[in-house]
């Protein structure tokens, strides 16, 4: 079984991965959703160091972002690269399509 983490807002995808108030964390199978968390960004001081803890004592093995900041993609990116993918598509998949209008 796989875990990712992907920011939320709400029943959404967030936009922007260091601002997200929370993460679903999703439980896959063979490519199927088994089960889906969702928990509360804790307190962080220093979002870029502490991001990649907060996932690896959550087991993550991938994070689905749709925009994230240059100082905590590279700190992701550095930590173990199977933690940054960009994977909008798979984002609609899991969550449905965005309300939210432009």
């Amino acid at each position: 079984m796989s875990m990712l983490a992907v920011p939320v807002e709400g029943d959404q995808v967030s936009d922007h991965f260091g601002h997200s108030k929370s993460f679903a964390f999703v439980y896959l199978e063979n490519g199927n959703l088994v089960k889906k968390e969702v928990h509360a960004t804790p307190p962080m001081q220093n979002r870029h160091d502490e991001f990649p803890k907060w996932f690896l004592s959550k087991q993550v093995d991938s994070v689905i972002v749709v925009r994230i900041g240059g100082g905590v993609y590279r700190t992701l990116k550095s930590r173990e690269s199977k933690y940054t993918k960009r994977l909008p598509q798979l984002s609609k998949k899991l969550f449905g399509p965005s309300q939210r209008k432009s």
